[in-house]
């Protein structure tokens, strides 16, 4: 084989080790960032809160009910929560929530059916 057509291999070669490597490394942080933001903490609290609007919808697939609610914490923020309980609680009712917390702080609120 010619030398010239040996560095020419040789360099084809390199890249796609090169690229292969590349390839690893990206699906690897891929695989942290997904890890470190979408996975949750160990963080779970129940808190009580005040129903400000609730109602029913279905996902529009298999048309499984799901309740979206509005509550307003003890602290005074309004976050949206959900539930599947197909049981939307009154305007103004109290209901005891679970607030789940992320890696980063972002936080989700679900309700099981119950009330103080």
């Amino acid at each position: 084989m010619r030398d010239e057509t040996r560095r020419k291999l040789d360099r084809h070669l390199a890249l796609r080790r090169g690229a292969r490597w590349l390839a690893i490394i990206l699906v690897a942080l891929a695989l942290a960032a997904f890890a470190f933001l979408a996975l949750p903490a160990s963080t779970v609290r129940e808190i009580e809160a005040e129903v400000r609007v609730a109602f029913i919808g279905n996902d529009g697939k298999r048309a499984n009910p799901y309740t979206t609610l509005e509550l307003k914490l003890p602290d005074g923020r309004i976050v949206m929560g959900r539930s599947t309980t197909p049981l939307a609680p009154r305007a103004g009712a109290r209901i005891i929530v679970q607030e789940r917390s992320t890696l980063l702080g972002f936080r989700s609120y679900e309700w099981d059916g119950r009330t103080p």
